[in-house]
């Protein structure tokens, strides 16, 4: 008798990641100084080597040259789906070039004195281990309860329970009692400067449970 075919089950195909639309801008209009800069800070931003970012990072990122972006902004910049989640990296937007066209766009209007405050101030932020900077992120995203990409200078006091009047005030660089992510950044930067890992996950304990306790209100 000859033998029945055994049936081979089709596997659907898988489905392809979105992909990240490039801004139409020159690069050449950038100046070198400027182009260059903003390259190795953004590259030395990155979490881990993998060439990827998140969406967090990224409002992070624009967030310290003074643009107000959010989320749902830079999903629409990048024709991203609004439900992308802001804390997975975006292994898709591995192009750092398609980055740098939507960040140098985006501040060609910025003056050079905030640009380099900006570029400072993320070199330091790069310097944190990526568990630091996962911590930091994750307090903010509780704060952050209406998703406009900041915090009150209010909110901040109670999770903290400091009264630094000096280092708000430097911190929130526009002055108007807002924390950008970036901004917040790099007051937890400051604020942690010199914690070790068993000190600074305490903070991170306390300062979570607090701001828990704030968004549940």
């Amino acid at each position: 008798a000859s033998e029945t075919p055994v049936e081979q089950k089709k596997t659907p195909a898988a489905a392809s990641a979105p992909k990240a639309k490039a801004p139409e801008y020159d690069l050449a209009k950038a100046s070198p100084a400027r182009l260059g800069r903003a390259q190795n800070v953004f590259e030395a931003f990155l979490s881990d080597q993998s060439g990827g970012v998140t969406l967090q990072e990224l409002q992070a990122f624009g967030s310290l040259f003074g643009l107000k972006w959010t989320i749902a902004s830079i999903c629409g910049t990048f024709s991203l789906p609004t439900d992308t989640d802001p804390n997975k990296r975006l292994k898709y937007l591995v192009s750092v070039p398609v980055i740098l066209k939507f960040v140098l766009m985006e501040t060609e209007k910025v003056n050079d004195k905030v640009f380099d405050y900006a570029c400072d101030a993320l070199e330091s932020v790069a310097a944190l281990s990526a568990h630091r900077k996962r911590s930091m992120l994750e307090i903010f995203t509780i704060l952050d309860m209406d998703k406009a990409g900041s915090v009150s200078r209010k909110e901040l006091e109670a999770v903290t329970s400091c009264a630094m009047e000096a280092l708000y005030n430097r911190y929130d660089t526009d002055g108007d009692g807002e924390f950008t992510l970036g901004e917040f950044l790099g007051f937890m930067q400051r604020l942690t400067n010199g914690y070790d890992d068993r000190k600074f996950d305490f903070m991170v304990k306390m300062f979570t449970k607090k701001a828990n306790a704030l968004a549940t209100k």
